[in-house]
């Protein structure tokens, strides 16, 4: 009656329910994963970026005070806008 295959077809239906409750559990838990935090300072990385790229240059001596203040003045209008 079962072939001797185990459940027959029963015991496939079966088999392949349980793969795809699993594959939907690890993609669920994968995308979770992979999201990040509302509000993470990721938003801000370009911006970020860019001043402590100007204060090193400031440090260094390659610019001015008064050109550091100017291009420090110009990315915070750049980041309200």
């Amino acid at each position: 009656m079962m072939g001797g295959y185990g459940f027959g077809m029963m015991g496939l239906y079966w088999f392949l329910s349980v793969l795809m409750l699993l594959a939907a559990i690890v993609l669920v838990i994968w995308a979770i994963l992979r999201m990040k935090p509302f509000g993470s300072l990721a938003q801000h990385e370009p911006y970020d970026r860019a001043v402590e790229v100007l204060r090193e240059r400031y440090a260094r001596g390659e610019i001015s005070r008064e050109e550091y203040l100017e291009r420090l003045e110009d990315l915070q209008n750049q980041r309200r806008s």
